[in-house]
């Protein structure tokens, strides 16, 4: 029965081969340039991104509040007519014209009220551009680290299943000469078909994550070197794009509320009027003038009310969110810090650990050879061997992907 399962593995061996050829040959989609930065990646994602539209829209909401603003009146002015005849009363012949513009005017705190919300828009609209350049700029280093990550995995893969090949050819070779068993030769072949198809998974994995890459920034390169230096910051503060962005709206939101109080009733009225009328018989000639009036509305507390209470509510759950984002933005750095010193020290371990596996590989190689040590031990040793390698250059790369993501959690642009 293990026979027939060897012969059947070998047979899955000789039909992937083109296979895993043919992966390899595509596993690399992206092209490495030395020109290409990580900044300039941000740069160009940031222009296809699709939350570039929102900034598109708060850019035109700022400039109408911003011309708005600077009016001369407070609202839109309106025409009025009005024409009074006693063709159904008296009739004495009495005719009256009145024609009248009414003007809304500004209140003396409202102007400045709504200047002063327009300009915090108009702040507001470079600051909401840091915070999402930092946002791409988050996602672009956890897809280039990702990419890094997995043709790490690709290269150990290879390695692993092309010594895993030498080790098959040479026991073939022993098995020919009678040295070793044909259960031997099965073995390592097996062994060997583990590897392949252990690549071949990890071939799919690079390409997925090229994919992601290519689809979220729109290129089809990577820099050659996107490694960081360390930001020198240690603690969380307004200038970290995303908290300043958000305390950027509570200023926003409390200039809202000082428009609410300064627009506690409805604004009063000017109106200039020209008036023509004939109060006595149809030969009278008529009398023009021209008037003027002003319209005071009472204040009413209750809809002044509803009207201030709701930005206040605005503000204060504004408020609220960039307290909440204060903490997070504090444990993610917490936690980012942590992970790098851990990185580092294990990373240590690591290089050590890979010195004593390799020192052991090469004396089981020996004793392989001579005939001292068996096909199984070897196998054995040779897998720590890689364990072994395959920790320390992961751990290297997990030093480097955390000083990437701890500038991202204070706050670094690239």
């Amino acid at each position: 029965m293990n026979k027939k399962f060897m012969g059947l593995t070998l047979l899955i061996l000789q039909c992937l081969s083109p296979s895993i050829s043919l992966a390899a040959a595509h596993s690399d989609s992206l092209q490495t340039s030395k020109q290409l930065s990580l900044h300039a990646i941000v740069e160009h994602t940031f222009e296809r991104h699709p939350n570039l539209q929102v900034l598109t829209a708060r850019i035109q909401e700022a400039e109408a509040l911003s011309k708005a603003a600077n009016t001369l009146l407070a609202g839109s002015p309106a025409v009025t007519l009005r024409h009074q005849t006693d063709q159904l009363g008296s009739r004495t012949g009495l005719r009256e014209w009145e024609a009248g513009l009414e003007m809304p005017l500004w209140f003396p705190a409202q102007k400045a009220a709504r200047q002063y919300l327009a300009e915090q828009a108009q702040q507001n609209i470079p600051i909401a551009k840091t915070a999402l350049s930092l946002l791409i700029a988050g996602q672009v280093r956890e897809y280039l680290w990702e990419i890094a990550w997995q043709k790490n995995l690709l290269a150990l893969s290879t390695q692993e299943m092309n010594a895993a090949k030498v080790i098959e050819n040479k026991v073939r070779r022993r098995f020919e000469l009678g040295e070793l068993a044909r259960t031997d030769l099965l073995l390592a072949q097996e062994e060997s078909l583990r590897k392949q198809t252990a690549l071949l998974n990890v071939q799919t994995e690079v390409q997925h994550a090229q994919k992601r890459y290519e689809l979220f920034t729109g290129l089809n390169q990577i820099p050659s070197d996107y490694q960081e230096q360390l930001s020198p910051l240690e603690e969380i503060n307004l200038e970290h794009p995303l908290l300043n962005q958000a305390q950027s709206k509570v200023v926003q939101a409390q200039a809202q509320v000082q428009v609410s109080r300064a627009e506690k009733r409805e604004n009063p009225q000017l109106t200039l009027g020209v008036r023509r009328e004939r109060s006595r018989a149809n030969d009278d000639p008529y009398q023009n003038s021209i008037g003027l009036s002003v319209r005071i509305p009472l204040g009413n507390e209750a809809h002044a009310a509803t009207r201030i209470t709701t930005a206040e509510r605005v503000q204060a759950e504004l408020q609220s969110e960039r307290d909440l984002l204060k903490r997070e933005l504090e444990i993610a750095l917490h936690e980012a810090e942590h992970m790098l010193n851990t990185y580092r020290e294990t990373l240590v371990l690591a290089k050590q650990q890979h010195q004593l596996a390799q020192e052991n590989l090469r004396l089981t190689r020996q004793a392989f050879e001579i005939g001292e040590a068996d096909l199984v031990s070897l196998q054995r040793v040779q897998a720590l061997a890689f364990a072994a390698e395959r920790t320390a250059l992961q751990q290297s790369l997990a030093v480097q992907r955390a000083i990437s993501r701890y500038n991202q959690a204070v706050g670094v642009l690239p």
